[in-house]
């Protein structure tokens, strides 16, 4: 057996020597980035949008990730449960159009709490600040964000970033029995680093609760399909009451998903109502790199929270 990096410093990958690993792994992951509304434009109605997509990942140890998005495409959801977005699924009669994320590849450069910076090729025109905002949000799925090696603090307070700024976090962890899900045409296993603590053949579930009125840094929330497809409008106001995330890990799953809830208001402070953003993410499979893995000649720098959103390319839709 061969061990890969999959999250740097938290989770590496297991795999196969039978194979060839010349260039190492490519990881994939399936992502969804959903919206519902609920306005009072709309007569409270719930409404949604789902954009779904492949990250693609290839490790360059020990600290980075250099990823691409494949596959983004955008559709109507039919919501069946108000704000549940696993009842939120794509209609029967909608079509998939393609959706401008981000289509140049981005590195992930780790720390031990989590994403230190994002590393992109300089482009000429420069890459609009809404594609960038588009890497972030999917990749911040990848945070673990704290160190889960004292198996002996089920709940505690840590400080993690992500894209709604710098924030205290609660966590709780909990352990339960692990059943075997592995693919039989795609067979690995995950296995934690240091910091992550031993699974010790258990499925680790990690809640996040962000206290959004307590953080030492606030950023406008970014939510990449917000324009899109016309159910809200961009002269509207958020404020972010709750953000939320879980992260599952087992031998052979990791998935990790995120809820933002806001409440609209217009110019004039009247509330519209209230939108709730789903982001998740799930590894899918791991296969052998089918080439060298290139560096970049001029490469910049981006820090960890949003940049301020540019006019969003998917909007005329």
């Amino acid at each position: 057996m061969m061990l890969f990096q999959l999250i740097p410093f938290f989770l590496a990958a297991q795999v196969s020597d039978k194979e060839t690993w010349k260039f190492g792994p490519e990881y994939t992951f399936s992502g969804e980035v959903k919206m519902i509304t609920s306005l009072d434009s709309d007569k409270g109605q719930y409404l949604g949008t789902g954009l779904y997509l492949k990250l693609k990942c290839r490790p360059r140890e020990p600290d980075v990730l250099r990823c691409k998005m494949d596959d983004t495409k955008i559709t109507r959801l039919n919501v069946q449960d108000g704000f549940n977005p696993e009842k939120a699924t794509p209609a029967a009669n909608e079509t998939y159009r393609p959706f401008n994320a981000i289509e140049v590849p981005f590195e992930i450069k780790f720390n031990d709490r989590g994403i230190e910076s994002y590393v992109l090729e300089k482009s000429d025109p420069v890459l609009p600040d809404f594609c960038v905002n588009m890497a972030r949000l999917v990749a911040n799925q990848l945070i673990i964000g704290t160190d889960l090696s004292d198996t002996m603090k089920p709940t505690y307070r840590s400080f993690e970033n992500f894209t709604v700024g710098e924030c205290d976090v609660d966590f709780k962890v909990t352990r339960s029995p692990f059943k075997d899900e592995a693919s039989k045409e795609n067979k690995f296993d995950l296995s934690p680093l240091e910091k992550l603590g031993k699974l010790n053949g258990e499925i680790m579930l990690i809640e996040k609760k962000r206290n959004v009125k307590e953080c030492l840094r606030c950023v406008a929330p970014f939510f990449g399909t917000r324009y899109t497809l016309g159910l809200v409008y961009r002269d509207v106001l958020s404020l972010l009451k709750t953000s939320d995330s879980k992260i599952e890990i087992s031998k052979n799953k990791f998935l990790s998903e995120t809820n933002n809830e806001n409440d609209l208001y217009d110019q004039n402070r009247k509330k519209l109502g209230k939108v709730l953003d789903h982001v998740k993410l799930t590894l899918e499979s791991i296969f052998p790199a089918k080439d060298q893995l290139p560096t970049f000649n001029s490469p910049i720098i981006k820090g960890v929270l949003p940049d301020k959103c540019d006019k969003d390319p998917n909007s005329q839709y």
